[in-house]
């Protein structure tokens, strides 16, 4: 999976999805279509409860996890995920805002380094994210 893959599936993840409820289920929707992120979230059971904490855009206090990438757990996962939300808050740019959480949470740096794609794919959420 290249960059412009993760952009690709930034897009597919916000498409008609317009309210949380509807991001949750087209996340649902997208994971079963997408080998690469489908693969992802086997590899790491917690991967569907980050982005979904993510995609539901609810404000939350900023918590930085120095966790490793594979200690994550599923509470840590859904915290790390509002983070995003956070972050986002604090900055005006979009890829910004994915950097201060990248920085803040070890785990996402560590993905974002083995998977090329997944920063990409959180820039054009977290623009989806911010819009509304």
């Amino acid at each position: 999976f290249k960059v412009e893959d993760g952009r690709a599936l930034g897009v597919d993840l916000l498409w008609k999805a317009d309210i949380p409820k509807q991001r949750i289920e087209r996340l649902n929707e997208v994971i079963e279509k997408s080998i690469t992120l489908r693969e992802l979230c086997l590899k790491h059971s917690w991967m569907k409860a980050m982005l979904g904490a993510a995609l539901q855009g609810g404000l939350s206090r900023n918590k930085a996890l120095r966790t490793k990438l594979i200690c994550v757990s599923e509470k840590e996962a859904t915290q790390i995920g509002k983070n995003l939300v956070t972050s986002l808050m604090t900055e005006n740019l979009a890829a910004a805002g994915v950097n201060e959480w990248k920085v803040q949470n070890r785990a996402v740096n560590e993905l974002m380094e083995e998977q090329v794609w997944f920063e990409p794919m959180v820039v054009v959420l977290a623009k989806g994210i911010v819009k509304t």
